[in-house]
This record gives C-alpha cells, structure tokens and sequence, in this order.
C-alpha cells in the first residue's frame, strides 16, 4: 500500500475483505450485515504507539471503525478502514509481528 495517509498513534489502517454471506433463504449479505460472523480485518499500516504490525491480523467490534477512501497508484480507488487499538477484541499475531514481540522483550531484559 504506496498510500501517503500514514495513521497516528495508536490507529491501524485495516482491510476488511469483502466476503458475501448468502442465508438459506438465498439473500446475499455483505459481511457488514452478517451479524452472526465476526469482523476481521488485516492490518495494512499501524501508528508509532500501536501494539500491532502490519500483516497481523483483527477482530475488532462491528461498528468502531472509521472509513477511509484511499487514493493509491497500485489500486486505485480503495476502501479502507481506521481503527483504535482499544477496539481490537482479538488477534491472530502475524510472523513479523511474534519476532517483533520477542525482540522487543529480549531488548528489556538486557537494558
């Protein structure tokens, strides 16, 4: 993501990925109105002070995001979303973000 938004403190910029859920009866839902499913999203960009790294992976509360329209050179016109480290309910740590964890606590021990 070659986007110049860069988020602050401790937001993330995450990617919800459109997944359509279809009921029994054959209506199809966006994942937006599938209350039953939870919302994850997998985070693109994470501020100075947030605890999460790109690639990891949210779950965070239906209606705590913010939407952003990004303007990129890769995608174009993309739809992305804004969300406080104090939203998040749950996380799948990516590679990248456990070695970043056990560094950051190797690097306490020694100071």
């Amino acid at each position: 993501m070659n986007s110049e938004f860069t988020p602050l403190r401790s937001y993330c910029i995450v990617d919800i990925p459109e997944t359509g859920i279809e009921t029994s009866s054959g209506i199809s839902l966006s994942q937006a109105q599938a209350y039953s499913t939870p919302v994850t999203g997998k985070v693109l960009k994470a501020g100075a002070k947030s605890r999460f790294t790109p690639g990891d992976q949210l779950f965070f509360r239906r209606y705590s995001v913010d939407e952003l329209r990004l303007v990129t050179e890769d995608d174009g016109d993309k739809q992305v979303f804004l969300i406080e480290d104090a939203d998040v309910v749950g996380v799948r740590w990516s590679n990248r973000g456990i070695i970043n964890r056990l560094m950051c606590r190797l690097l306490a021990k020694f100071q």
